[in-house]
């Protein structure tokens, strides 16, 4: 009988590996610090003794475990233990509680020079306010008002920081605070990310006089190695920078320059934000960000290099992976070392130690052990989506290309046997099923986090190809070389100079074509695990009944997971969630399976474009289709914290129509190079309706409507302010008619002319009038209005104004720069409910009153004269703050306060879908 012959079959045991420590990881995620570190870690050890002697199945258990025990542990210890002397012990994370102090340290990271104001209305604004920058670095603390202390702090300087470095002992002098827990629902949670980094704290300062290099510091022999490191690290990345972008350049270049310096450096220049947008939106953001991609570009034309070496000088393959290595590990030093390059580098190194043990191996079992090192070296990397698209991408790579190319062009012909155009024909079947399968395996994942989709990611992967290697891998080369040789830096500048221009032309021609960008609608997590499941199947068995069936299958749940639209879960009538924006305004309304966004804005320009977005996708609604888009915004007035998202968030939201005050347009058309003209510019181009509203004009909101009673025709309002739509929108519940009041910014003026137009107006849920600045009319007609909730959409310099205290008992009073996003629900029995994100939820109208309690006692008249001085606000710094710090929670994200209650009390189960536990995702720094 002939014997079979032998197989190789490895056992894949890192793919094992990783999957029970993925798993751990999960559990202590969702035990939210419920047991012990040090319990998880040392029950780990036990078992992975007890595997020791065990046998067969006990041990496999056992191992088991031991991985899932041990990765519980050491995710509780790195991201939530901390030491006695940590500086985070020490700050509060209590909005507005940053107190000032004098911290010594270490620079961890070269200072970084960047815009105060950032986003598409940046430009716009005044010429001071524009052109404002700070700088931003990480600081190792040593010391704290005298006391030795531990732990880093990220610090804010408010100018241009000239003569600092990374490796230089400085005394900062400012406002420190703790790190708080996330603002929005979907938004990251920075503080397990920033612990496990070392990260304790944030510091401001006001202006750079305010750290001072300090002289002749007796340091440890660990930390002057370290410093002497991040010294090297500096010259050699100001080396590349001089390299890349010479202070001789053409200024005319500037665009193409920094194309360069953030493909080959990693650092994001100003003049890349519009081509940054256009990578984006074609799907090559991966090519744009120093990745993984990168790295092996730049090994494989080093291992090119090498081996023509080793051909002509004799060298063996062992000397010649220890020499890529070193290369790589080069390669480190002179980028930054973040996340994603660390990850491609450990990945790369354990290729390299594969290939130069001369075994057989098995590629997926080397990755499965890259992902432990990962996740030991930062567990949070489980739930980055960068983590997951790489890693995903990688898999799908060696697990599919071969197949794929194999069954749709037929096997590679042996290089012996083939000519040079077929070896060139073979070379771009490789690449062309390369590129497919790593489009196919990783949309499902972006589409879950970003809500997007390009289906031109995979031809515009293969278009740019030639030109981004030879970007790179001239770039690199040239650089490494230009060191020994410095002419070759001059010969090497045109040549980059036209890849750059090449690649910029060829991603602005394919971000013109139709269709380069689809907005999803939020996808839950089993839906997400379906549509990449079936791609799988798709991938390794080609289009046969079976695959065509699990793919159409998973199409369909996808789709049906899409479709239950923007509805509330039963009982519902109207929900109004408010999200925290800091200085400005940001709400949504839902009814009756309709969205609608009124106002969005804030004084951070640029939170349009990534904030906001996830924040409302983590609510329910989003681009794609069906009803869970939000097609129409409302733009009360024209100041610029009301609308500044609203350009960004046409597309990921699906908006159809924008209804803006008659003061808006004005502004518009008299200055149309001003942010409102800019604005109705832009919508027209997008093809957005515009729509003029004003007092008796109404918004339909599913069952609801959006009655707006201010400003009248005949009003002649002097403060843009006062010209702010004022919208009401009345609710018919079985206890009686709800009234939810949003004022927006209106001051004495239209408030004097809103108590005279409707003497008997109350209001059960009300919007504090111009962020809740305590003027003498706006306190006299809040509590004329008596409302059983209030909602103050502010930042941390209107928090607990006294003036307003006498208003504040018996109400709910929700005050987004303490407490985070607030929701307000209305049942249909008349129930009020509400409660931030980082709170419980309380019942503010029992379903048995039918209206506030002032309406059984008589109010005070508003006083017809002029009105009194305006309170001031709290005076601030020279440049805008970053966001405040908000107060500690033991469980945040975890499914415990206000929003977990809000949606179990419906069927929908939306906020269990907008947070998965599994792929939840974290902000960053």
């Amino acid at each position: 009988m002939k014997s079979r012959p032998e197989v190789f079959r490895p056992a894949r045991r890192g793919v094992w590996a990783a999957g029970w420590a993925a798993l751990g990881l999960l559990l202590a995620d969702a035990a939210a610090g419920a047991a012990p570190w040090w319990a998880a870690l040392i029950g780990g050890g036990v078992a992975g003794v007890l595997a020791l002697v065990a046998r067969g199945w006990a041990c496999r258990v056992l191992l088991a475990l031991a991985l899932v025990l041990g990765a519980w542990g050491w995710h509780d210890w790195r991201t939530r233990a901390t030491l006695p002397d940590d500086v985070g012990v020490l700050l509060s994370a209590e909005p507005g509680a940053g107190a000032p102090m004098a911290v010594e340290g270490i620079v961890a990271t070269s200072p970084r020079v960047v815009r105060a104001v950032t986003g598409r209305l940046a430009s716009l604004m005044p010429a001071p306010v524009s052109e404002r920058r700070v700088t931003r670095f990480e600081l190792s603390a040593r010391s704290m008002g005298g006391q030795p202390v531990s732990g880093g702090l990220w610090v804010r300087v408010g100018g241009v920081l000239e003569g600092v470095r990374a490796g230089d002992v400085v005394r900062v002098t400012g406002s420190a605070a703790g790190l708080g827990p996330p603002d929005n629902p979907g938004e990251r949670d920075i503080r397990p990310m920033a612990r496990e980094r070392g990260v304790s704290g944030r510091m401001l300062c006001a202006a750079p006089a305010a750290v001072v290099r300090v002289e002749g510091v007796s340091l440890s022999v660990g930390d002057r190695c370290w410093t002497a490191v991040l010294r090297a690290q500096e010259r050699l990345r100001a080396a590349a920078r001089a390299f890349i972008d010479p202070p001789e350049a053409d200024p005319g270049e500037a665009p193409a320059r920094a194309l360069l310096v953030g493909m080959l450096l990693g650092v994001r220049e100003e003049g890349l934000r519009d081509t940054g947008d256009a990578f984006v939106r074609v799907g090559l953001a991966h090519v744009l960000a120093v990745s993984g991609a990168h790295l092996a570009v730049f090994a494989g034309f080093l291992a090119v290099g090498l081996r023509v070496l080793s051909g002509v000088m004799g060298v063996g393959p062992r000397t010649s992976a220890a020499m890529l290595a070193l290369m790589v590990v080069v390669y480190l030093l002179l980028v930054p070392a973040e996340a994603p390059i660390v990850r491609s580098a450990l990945m790369i190194l354990v290729f390299i130690a594969g290939e130069a043990a001369g075994r057989r191996y098995d590629r997926l079992n080397i990755l499965g052990w890259t992902a432990v090192l990962v996740l030991l070296w930062r567990p949070t990397q489980l739930w980055d989506p960068g983590c997951q698209l790489s890693f995903a991408a990688v898999a799908g790579l060696i697990l599919f290309t071969r197949r794929l190319r194999e069954r749709v062009m037929g096997p590679a012909r042996s290089p012996d046997e083939a000519g040079l155009w077929r070896r060139l024909g073979g070379r771009l079947a490789d690449a062309a099923a390369a590129s497919v399968v790593a489009w196919a395996v990783t949309s499902p994942i972006a589409a879950f986090h970003m809500g997007t989709f390009s289906p031109l990611a995979a031809p515009a992967t293969l278009v740019t190809l030639p030109v981004v290697s030879a970007l790179l891998g001239i770039g690199y080369l040239a650089f490494f070389a230009s060191l020994v040789v410095p002419a070759v830096a001059v010969a090497a500048e045109p040549v980059l100079g036209w890849c750059a221009g090449a690649l910029s032309w060829l991603v602005f021609a394919i971000d013109g074509l139709p269709g380069t960008v689809v907005y999803v609608p939020p996808l839950g997590l089993w839906a997400t695990a379906a549509l990449l499941g079936a791609v799988c199947v798709w991938l390794w068995a080609g289009m046969t009944r079976w695959s065509a069936a699990a793919l159409a299958g998973a199409l369909v749940w996808a789709g049906a997971a899409t479709l239950p639209r923007a509805d509330l879960p039963d009982g519902q009538l109207l929900r109004w969630d408010a999200l925290a924006v800091g200085d400005g305004a940001a709400h949504l309304l839902r009814s009756g399976g309709e969205a609608v966004l009124y106002d969005c804005g804030s004084l951070y320009l640029d939170i349009g474009r990534w904030e906001m977005p996830r924040s409302l996708r983590a609510l329910g609604v989003g681009g794609g289709f069906g009803g869970r888009r939000v097609r129409t915004a409302v733009v009360t007035h024209p100041d610029i914290d009301h609308f500044a998202a609203l350009l960004d968030l046409v597309g990921p939201m699906g908006i159809e129509r924008v209804v803006v005050g008659r003061r808006f347009v004005e502004q518009g058309e008299a200055s149309p190079d001003g942010p409102a003209g800019f604005v109705l510019g832009e919508l027209r181009r997008l093809g957005v309706r515009v729509e003029v509203a004003g007092a008796g004009s109404r918004v339909a909101l599913g069952r609801l409507e959006i009655e707006f009673l201010s400003p009248a025709d005949d009003a002649r309002f002097r403060s843009d302010n006062d010209w702010s739509l004022v919208g009401r929108v009345r609710v018919g519940t079985e206890a009686g008619e709800r009234v939810v009041l949003l004022t927006s910014d209106i001051e004495s003026e239209a408030i004097r002319a809103l108590a005279e137009e409707y003497p008997d107006l109350r209001a059960h849920a009300l919007e504090l009038p111009h962020h809740g600045t305590a003027i003498p009319d706006a306190l006299r007609w809040v509590g004329r209005l008596d409302p059983a909730v209030i909602v103050q959409s502010t930042g941390a310099r209107r928090l607990n104004d006294g003036r307003w205290d006498r208003l504040r008992d018996g109400r709910v009073w929700l005050t987004t720069a303490a407490g985070g996003a607030a929701a307000v629900v209305i049942r249909s029995d008349g129930a009020i409910e509400a409660g931030p994100v980082r709170g419980a939820v309380r019942t503010a109208l029992a379903p048995t009153l039918s209206a506030p309690a002032a309406e059984q006692r008589p109010s005070a008249p508003l006083p017809q004269g002029p009105p009194g001085p305006p309170a001031q606000p709290a005076p601030r710094g020279p440049f805008p703050l970053a966001p405040p710090a908000k107060p500690r929670r033991a469980e945040v994200g975890r499914g415990r306060g206000a929003w977990w209650a809000l949606a179990r009390r419906g069927r929908s189960g939306r906020w269990r879908r907008s947070h998965p536990p599994g792929l939840r995702a974290r902000r960053g720094p």
